[in-house]
């Protein structure tokens, strides 16, 4: 994922039509900025799913996992919790798309990925207020490997965290049940080194 200029949140809100604008206003005057529900809102909530979607190349902000063919199970997501700041409801930089599993059992309300909670605003662009990749300020290969195998429709999921950040992201989302998971769909049982050997292997002289 590349970073997201401010030039990219321009083409984004002239994207927006003066109804679709309106509507956001409306709902920011609100208590719950994202449960505000109309025709226009909707058409916004549509396209930001649409813009992150693309920026994340249909793949969850988070653990990295295909969103292709899984609308249902796909969340915008508020990288600031929207209960946290909800001015930062419809703020696209503040915005990306996840999987379920990552959005609602793992991330929910959580702050602790932020390091100075007290100065969201004032630290919203900068890479140094989060503890795990941001979605539109890192890059996210900078900081984790991530593997993905299929092979006779069974799929296996490896990541290797690069940096503090990396591990951070590891240990936040419960990446390693991810693989577990794999593992054992994939060959019907887990054994506690296989993962660290499998990681080993895939990522010995490509990181």
């Amino acid at each position: 994922m590349s970073r997201l200029t401010r030039k990219d949140e321009r083409n984004f809100y002239k994207s927006l039509t003066k109804n679709e604008k309106v509507a956001i206003v409306k709902a920011l005057k609100t208590n719950k900025p994202w449960d505000y529900n109309n025709k226009d809102i909707k058409t916004v909530k549509d396209k930001i799913k649409k813009f992150h979607l693309e920026r994340t190349r249909n793949r969850c902000c988070y653990c990295n996992s295909s969103l292709i063919d899984r609308n249902i199970e796909s969340d915008r997501e508020h990288i600031i919790p929207k209960s946290i700041n909800k001015n930062l409801s419809y703020n696209i930089f503040n915005l990306s798309v996840s999987c379920k599993r990552c959005n609602m059992a793992y991330k929910k309300d959580d702050i602790s990925h932020i390091i100075e909670p007290k100065n969201i605003i004032r630290k919203l662009r900068e890479s140094d207020n989060y503890n795990i990749p941001h979605p539109n300020i890192d890059n996210y290969e900078e900081h984790i490997g991530y593997f993905y195998l299929c092979v006779d429709k069974s799929e296996l999921l490896i990541y290797r965290p690069f940096s503090a950040k990396g591990k951070r992201l590891y240990e936040m989302f419960s990446l390693q049940t991810l693989e577990i998971n794999t593992l054992f769909r994939a060959q019907g049982a887990y054994m506690p080194l296989e993962i660290e050997e499998i990681q080993a292997f895939l990522f010995r002289g490509f990181f």
